[in-house]
């Protein structure tokens, strides 16, 4: 933590204007220039990391890029009957970046 910058009690949050002030609802992601270029990357394909090789720290960068600000998991699952769900999911966090872990919590009531 030496490393890091002292901290600033004057920087604060800012409000900004949307990305795409024009967006509309059901309108495509090929319709704006970063839209475009996120769908070249997607045709790509994935990248599949192997987590008992890489690095901690990248594995700490990739899995706080993907929970920080507001965690959403697609969570999938089947009921005894054999009727697949899949929905997102946002009350879970990060445990360890070391060994890569999420807890999920389920409140019944």
């Amino acid at each position: 933590m030496s490393n890091r910058p002292a901290y600033m009690h004057t920087v604060s949050f800012k409000d900004t204007k949307s990305p795409n002030p024009d967006w509309t609802y059901g309108q495509g992601v090929d319709t704006t220039e970063e839209g475009r270029k996120w769908l070249e990357g997607l045709q790509a394909g994935f990248e599949t990391i192997d987590t008992s090789v890489e690095e901690p720290r990248k594995l700490k960068g990739l899995m706080m890029s993907g929970i920080i600000p507001r965690p959403v998991a697609f969570v999938s699952s089947v009921s005894e009957d054999g009727v697949e769900n899949l929905a997102p999911y946002s009350f879970f966090n990060m445990l360890s970046a070391h060994c890569p872990n999420i807890k999920m919590i389920w409140i019944i009531e």
